[in-house]
């Protein structure tokens, strides 16, 4: 596992909030959280880097403030600069959109507390370049059912 996270510990460039979101595939990602939010009878509405997630019934109800990256299984990990995550902030989440062969797989969330201080063979990573990590892998596994979007809002 220390061989998937080496690689991306050799990073230099301190890519910016607007550089890494506003890269092709996290564009693409948040396009395709809120149209499953949409789907899902979520509303999902704009908060600085996050979208805040409420339902949409009479009871609005605040779901939580989710940081949505998109993820190409073709990549070992799905990684996001630190500094675009709050893992302090009460409700808040990081929603991985997974692609491959430029299709939705799934979407993934995860608790921002998580990454606080992840333990030795956690999914979680933090590298010495100022970067989050998640090891998810080239596919999705049956372990990560548990972190598919309509598991984790449904027992929220």
């Amino acid at each position: 596992m220390a061989d998937k996270f080496s690689a991306l510990n050799n990073i230099t460039k301190d890519l910016t909030q607007k550089d890494f979101l506003g890269s092709d595939i996290n564009v693409r990602a948040k396009k395709d959280f809120a149209y499953l939010c949409n789907q899902t009878g979520y509303n999902c509405l704009n908060n600085v880097g996050y979208q805040s997630v409420k339902t949409a019934d009479e009871k609005v109800k605040s779901i939580g403030d989710f940081l949505i990256i998109g993820y190409d299984t073709a990549e070992k990990v799905a990684s996001f600069p630190q500094k675009l995550l709050d893992p302090q902030r009460a409700n808040t989440f990081v929603a991985v959109v997974v692609y491959k062969d430029d299709e939705v797989q799934d979407v993934l969330v995860f608790k921002a507390s998580e990454f606080i201080k992840p333990k030795l063979f956690s999914i979680y990573k933090v590298l010495k370049n100022g970067t989050y990590a998640i090891n998810i892998g080239g596919g999705l596994k049956e372990s990560f059912k548990q972190y598919s979007f309509g598991y984790v809002l449904k027992n929220l």
